[in-house]
C-alpha cells in the first residue's frame, strides 16, 4: 500500500502546477483535463478508465452521471475530490485505487459502489470514507490513516470516540453536529485537523481550555476574550477557522508557529495589524478574509506559500523584503507592498531630490513602463498614482511639507 501525508500531496500539487504545461484534453473520449485535474466528464460510457495524464479527479468532475457503471483509476490518480461520483446510481465497481491518497467529502455519496458496502467500517486503502455502525464509543480501526470529510456528520449516537496513533487526519466536518459526542482522544500523530471537525458537538463546546491544541500542536479553538492575543509557544498549526469571526484586535505568533491555516481569522472585522514572524512557511487560504479594518502585515521572508485570497484588496498594505513570496501576492492581487523604502524614493538612493519627482513623471507619461512600487510611489496616499503625487513629491523636496 503507497502512504502518503497531505502535506506530501500539497506539495505534490503545488509542483504539478508549476511543472506541467497548460493542457485541456476535450474531445471524444468526453474527459476534460487541464494540468493533470479531470474537470469533468461528458461521455456516455458504462465503464471507464482514467486517462494517464489525470492525478486529481476533480470536485463534481462526474456528479449525477448515471451511465457510467465501472471506474478503473489506474496509477496515476492521487485524489478524489468533493462530490466527484457523487449521485452516479449506477456506479458499483471502482478499481485500481491503490495510488489514491486522498478523498473529498461526499465523493461516492448515493452510489451503489458506496451503499453496498456493509462492514462496520468502510474503506478505501487506509481512508476511512462510511461509517455503518450504531455504536456509542468508536475506536477508529488501526488500518486507517485518514478519516474522509464528513464521514460521522449528524451522527447522533456516538458519545465517544478514539482516534489511535495510525491517525494523521481528520478531514473536514468529520464529526460535524454529532450532538452527543462528549469525550474525544486525538492521537500526537494527526498532523491535519479539517475546519468544523468538531463543530457543534458536546466536546468542542464544554471545554475549558482557553487555547483548545490537540493532535501535532494543532490549535483548534481559542475561547479567550481578549482583544490582544499571543499564540501559545507549543502551537504549530493555526487551525481552520480557529478563530472565525472573533473580536481580537491583534495577534503575536509564536516563534514555533508555522502554518496559519485556512479561513483561521476570517471575519475578525475589528483586527488592526498582523506580523507573521520569522519561521511562519504557510498562509492558508482566505486566512484573513473579510477582515475590513486590517491594515498593516508584516510578512517574513520565510513564507514560502501565501494562498489564494489569504488577504484581500482593501485598506490594506502588505510590508515584506523585496523579492519575497510576499511581494509577489502583494502585485498579484493589487494590493499595496512596502519593501521598507522611503516614501518618494523612486531611483532608490536614499534620498529625495528631483530625479525622483522626474522618475514619477516619466512613468505617468508612459515613457517608463515599469510600475513603482505603490507603497513608494503613492505619495498622497490615496492608493492611485497620478499628477498630484509629483506635485506633492516636488512640494516636499522644496520644502514646502
Amino acid at each position: 500500500m503507497i502512504k502518503k501525508t497531505k502535506a506530501a500531496l500539497l506539495i505534490f500539487a503545488l509542483l504539478f502546477a508549476l511543472t506541467v504545461p497548460f493542457v485541456t484534453v476535450s474531445a471524444e473520449s468526453g474527459f476534460v483535463i487541464d494540468n493533470g485535474i479531470l474537470l469533468s466528464y461528458t461521455g456516455s460510457q458504462k465503464e471507464i478508465t482514467i486517462p494517464s495524464e489525470v492525478v486529481y479527479i476533480g470536485d463534481n468532475a462526474f456528479r449525477n452521471n448515471t451511465s457510467v457503471e465501472k471506474v478503473v483509476l489506474g496509477q496515476s490518480v492521487m485524489g478524489i475530490g468533493n462530490c466527484a461520483f457523487y449521485g452516479c446510481t449506477s456506479l458499483s465497481s471502482v478499481e485500481q485505487t491503490e495510488s489514491v491518497g486522498a478523498i473529498g467529502a461526499y465523493a461516492f455519496y448515493n452510489t451503489p459502489y458506496l451503499n453496498n458496502q456493509k462492514g462496520e467500517f468502510v474503506t478505501l486503502n487506509d481512508i476511512l470514507i462510511k461509517y455503518n455502525g450504531g455504536s456509542q464509543t468508536v475506536a477508529i480501526p488501526s488500518n486507517v490513516r485518514v478519516i474522509s470529510p464528513y464521514t460521522f456528520a449528524y451522527n447522533r449516537n456516538i458519545n465517544s470516540v478514539i482516534a489511535g496513533s495510525n491517525v494523521e487526519e481528520i478531514g473536514e466536518g468529520a464529526f460535524y453536529m454529532c450532538g452527543n459526542l462528549s469525550n474525544v482522544d486525538i492521537s500526537e500523530n494527526t498532523a491535519v485537523i479539517g475546519g468544523y471537525a468538531f463543530y457543534d458537538t458536546p466536546w468542542l463546546k464544554n471545554d475549558q481550555r482557553e487555547f483548545l491544541i490537540e493532535g501535532r500542536n494543532i490549535l483548534i479553538d481559542c475561547k479567550s476574550e481578549d482583544k490582544n492575543i499571543t499564540i501559545p509557544d507549543d502551537v504549530v498549526t493555526v487551525g481552520t477557522g480557529a478563530f472565525y469571526m472573533s473580536g481580537l484586535e491583534s495577534v503575536t505568533f509564536s516563534e514555533n508557529t508555522k502554518v496559519i491555516g485556512m479561513r483561521s481569522f476570517m471575519g475578525c472585522e475589528n483586527l488592526k495589524s498582523v506580523n507573521i514572524n520569522d519561521g511562519i512557511l504557510l498562509v492558508d487560504t482566505q486566512a484573513f478574509y473579510n477582515c475590513p479594518s486590517l491594515e498593516k502585515a508584516e510578512i517574513a521572508s520565510s513564507v514560502q506559500v501565501i494562498n489564494d485570497k489569504a488577504f484581500v484588496k482593501g485598506n490594506i498594505t502588505i510590508y515584506g523584503e523585496k523579492g519575497s513570496v510576499a511581494e509577489s501576492f502583494a502585485n498579484a492581487n493589487d494590493i499595496p507592498f512596502n519593501g521598507g523604502g522611503i516614501l518618494g524614493d523612486l531611483d532608490g538612493d536614499g534620498v529625495l531630490t528631483i530625479s525622483d519627482a522626474t522618475y514619477l513623471q516619466g512613468y505617468i507619461a508612459g515613457i517608463k513602463s515599469e510600475k513603482p512600487d505603490m507603497s513608494i510611489a503613492d505619495v498622497n496616499g490615496d492608493g492611485s498614482i497620478s499628477i498630484t503625487d509629483v506635485s506633492k513629491l516636488q512640494m516636499i523636496i522644496a520644502g514646502e511639507q
